[in-house]
């Protein structure tokens, strides 16, 4: 998936693997690994790691209820 995002000059691109992991791309912003992970019932969690410039790379974890 390719979208464009409000001031941001490159466009912001997620690609999947078909198992759960999406790589993310954000041109000179920063890039960033993704994941699906067990949640409650339907819904799934969600935790990655993003190393976006100029800030340092950080881990976040969310799920949805």
């Amino acid at each position: 998936m390719q979208v464009r995002v409000e001031g941001i000059e490159a466009p912001v691109i997620l690609r999947g693997d078909a198992q759960g992991n999406y790589d993310l791309s954000a041109g000179e912003l920063g890039s960033g690994r993704l994941t699906l992970t067990g949640g409650q019932g339907l819904i799934p969690g969600l935790s990655g790691r993003l190393a976006l410039t100029p800030l340092p790379s950080w881990t976040a974890r969310v799920s949805c209820r």
